[in-house]
């Protein structure tokens, strides 16, 4: 288990809603049953908006077998489930697959489940025809996250739309560049963060890893998705993401891209 992967375990067994959106109000401590309801209301949302984006892009696109990797809580597995015939939350996290079992409502229940992944992948579906992520990619070393994309996108079917999202600017400030490297590496800098932004001083390194743009697209159209949409997103601390939303081509229309 990497690093990263026990991070996100220990933020899934003691702050699993925090650790999904970064807000005060969704401290363990916090939460209520309105303060749930509005952090699975800000899921159905993103899910929303993404799909519209989808259709624009192909009307008669349906959803059937839909992933939504790193699942956490099930913050977006579950709204996906809504729109597609079988939605599957993937993360590395025990803890955070056991609560998002535990918010599946009962009418959904056949139509999600869950599985834990590793670095490789070994358990992921070989049927999907949607494959999403938000805000999850940021947590992952670079170099492992292009690798996990692009695996991803090869087990994507042909007409299926993958939209993926990554943080790919901080601020321009050194002082800050170089905290939050060091912050990865060395605990007590960790520790000061976390004193500076009122979390507990033993809270597990929450990684922001910066991706280039040029490289994902790139990663995209290797796997048959020439064409993509960037949506930019703004996320805090100056940090800008970007959603890239695609589809993949058929066989035969790579082909003829290629001149084949």
């Amino acid at each position: 288990m990497s690093s990263t992967d026990k991070a996100w375990e220990k933020w899934g067994a003691n702050d699993p809603y925090f650790a999904v959106l970064t807000l005060d109000k969704f401290h363990n401590k916090n939460l209520n049953k309105k303060l749930k309801a509005e952090f699975f209301a800000s899921g159905q949302y993103d899910i929303g908006l993404t799909l519209k984006a989808v259709a624009k892009m192909d009307k008669s696109y349906a959803v059937n077998t839909a992933l939504d990797f790193g699942c956490g809580v099930g913050r977006l597995t579950i709204p996906l489930a809504r729109r597609s015939k079988h939605a599957i939350g993937l993360d590395v996290s025990e803890s955070m697959l056991k609560e998002a079992q535990a918010n599946v409502p009962p009418e959904l229940l056949k139509k999600v489940s869950f599985i834990k992944l590793n670095d490789n992948l070994v358990n992921l579906p070989k049927n999907y025809n949607f494959i999403f992520s938000y805000i999850v990619f940021q947590h992952i070393p670079k170099k492992r996250g292009y690798a996990i994309a692009n695996e991803l996108l090869k087990n994507l079917d042909e007409g299926g739309f993958a939209a993926l999202h990554f943080t790919i600017h901080e601020p321009d400030r050194i002082v800050f560049k170089l905290v939050r490297r060091l912050s990865h590496k060395i605990f007590f800098v960790n520790w000061l963060v976390n004193l500076y932004i009122r979390r507990p001083l033993t809270a597990p390194n929450m990684q922001m890893n910066i991706y280039k743009l040029d490289q994902l697209v790139k990663i995209f159209r290797n796997n048959g998705i020439q064409d993509v949409v960037c949506k930019s997103d703004a996320h805090g601390r100056g940090m800008m993401g970007v959603m890239i939303i695609g589809k993949k081509q058929a066989q035969e229309s790579k082909e003829r891209f290629s001149g084949r």
